[in-house]
């Protein structure tokens, strides 16, 4: 990571047990991450500043914040690392996660069944762990079957 410039903010192995995270950051914005070619041009798209990173970390704060302030059991929709993600930082007891897809159906996810939203019952507050653009068309595809889906704060 040094040699092409970038710095660790935040590592950790305990979130996913197959899985290393890493937050880091380009210490030396004006010096280039591979020395361009020919043939191989980087975009100035593919640099991500650290104001884009910041907004994503705030993010991921506000939603773990959200969650944290449920008294109680709740629920994540999906099983996704993002949603891998938010258990590991839930301070309080996972009851559920809901999954669309029918092939997830009964497996395990984080040591809890995945149900389908047709089999939910308990009116659990169920987070979609995912941005807004995402997360409003399954709340507004699920209403009727999960009348409790909570949408992160953008």
């Amino acid at each position: 990571m040094t040699l092409a410039d970038f710095h660790p903010i935040r590592f950790s192995q305990n979130i996913l047990p197959t899985e290393s995270s890493l937050l880091a950051q380009l210490t030396n914005h004006s010096k280039p991450i591979a020395k361009p070619t020919r043939e191989a041009q980087i975009p100035p798209s593919y640099l991500i500043r650290k104001s884009v990173a910041d907004s994503h970390i705030a993010w991921l704060n506000r939603l773990t914040d959200l969650a944290n302030n449920f008294r109680g059991p709740i629920g994540a929709f999906g099983s996704s690392i993002s949603t891998a993600w938010l258990s590991a930082c839930l301070k309080h007891n996972k009851e559920l996660y809901v999954d669309e897809d029918p092939n997830r159906r009964a497996q395990i996810f984080q040591g809890r069944p995945i149900s389908h939203p047709s089999e939910v019952s308990d009116p659990l507050p169920i987070i979609i762990p995912m941005p807004l653009y995402l997360a409003k068309p399954i709340r507004d595809r699920l209403q009727n079957l999960l009348p409790t889906l909570v949408l992160s704060i953008s």
